[in-house]
């Protein structure tokens, strides 16, 4: 016999349990999250040219971080004894879908000298991935290249003799084009796409520094010399790669090249984070590198905007030839760039 007392608080024990066991489901059913994807609607088109690498090929009196590998075997692509691409290299490149290629890369590049690539092997010991087996190398991989140029070192007329060692026919008139017949390629690379420095604000890491208008000058006085040779070429200026660089270099820079510029260019590395004292931890950390997103937007709204203002309405391109999150730590876990 159950006492009416019993039966009643068994009777609201199952009502809170059953209270307890729908607030549970609701709460799952509010965290549960549904994803669809709608794959029969076109959003937009991909840039074929979406998924680039950087191929370092820099010297070590370039770069005092250089790796005797990046000039020698363009950090494992290259085989210099055999003379050609590496096999397993060239295949994973394909199968990524690598469309892009930019030599000899990063700030190595401030005093890089390119005629140092170039011509017989022995002349060259320490530089057997040079201008020539990078091209080899595109060509292998079916990629375009893009050629970044020295800004701290060399002149106009040194970016000049490279387009024509890249695309001068070789008539008996051009010695570079020559050279570029006896160093294997008998016709022109035609090589469209070259930029003119790398984050060259920030100076060349030995206490030069260039200032906005003396780059604009420059860049105008490279891509005049540059076309004089071949006409297709296009040379990318680099605006910035901060907010406060699109005021103190990216507008006077566009101020000046705005009606002549080919492209931009710019390097993402957000969000960054630089530290070893575990602060924030590795969560909060993973929660505010999923915002990057948001910075990169935000980010390309404001240059584009700024790019529309500089140069009167042009539909000039954005070049992104660097991009990853910048997250350096040593401790408690070592990473570098990636996260997790």
């Amino acid at each position: 016999m159950v006492c009416e007392r019993c039966l009643s608080l068994s009777v609201f024990t199952l009502g809170a349990v059953a209270s307890v066991l729908c607030l549970a489901k609701a709460a799952a059913q509010e965290k549960a999250a549904t994803i669809t994807v709608n794959v029969g609607q076109v959003v937009g088109k991909v840039n074929p040219w979406v998924f680039g690498n950087n191929m370092l090929g820099y010297q070590k009196t370039a770069w005092q971080h250089a790796r005797p590998e990046y000039a020698d075997r363009g950090s494992g692509v290259w085989d210099p004894d055999r003379r050609c691409s590496v096999p397993e290299m060239v295949a994973l490149a394909k199968n990524a879908g690598l469309s892009v290629s930019r030599w000899p890369g990063g700030c190595g590049v401030h005093l890089f000298d390119w005629k140092k690539t170039v011509g017989p092997l022995d002349k060259r010991p320490e530089q057997r991935f040079g201008l020539p087996e990078f091209l080899q190398n595109c060509a292998d991989i079916g990629a375009v290249p893009l050629i970044t140029l020295a800004d701290y070192h060399g002149t106009a007329q040194d970016a000049a003799d490279m387009v024509e060692y890249l695309n001068a026919p070789n008539d008996g008139k051009r010695p570079w084009a020559a050279l570029r017949a006896s160093d294997g390629h008998l016709e022109p690379w035609d090589v469209v796409w070259f930029e003119y420095g790398n984050e060259t604000e920030h100076g060349d890491h030995h206490g030069k520094k260039m200032t906005a208008r003396e780059y604009a000058e420059n860049y105008l006085a490279y891509q005049r010399a540059m076309k004089a040779v071949d006409s297709r070429v296009k040379l990318g200026a680099v605006i910035a790669t901060g907010f406060p660089a699109l005021k103190d270099w990216a507008r006077p820079v566009l101020a000046a090249i705005g009606k002549d510029v080919d492209f931009v260019i710019h390097h993402s590395y957000k969000p960054g984070y630089s530290s070893n004292d575990g602060k924030p931890d590795a969560k909060t950390l993973l929660a505010l590198g999923l915002a990057g997103a948001d910075q990169i937007q935000d980010y390309y709204d404001e240059m584009n905007a700024l790019v529309r203002e500089t140069t009167g309405g042009r539909d000039v391109r954005i070049a992104v030839t660097e991009f990853n999150g910048h997250f350096v730590q040593e401790k408690p876990a070592p990473y570098r760039h990636c996260l997790g």
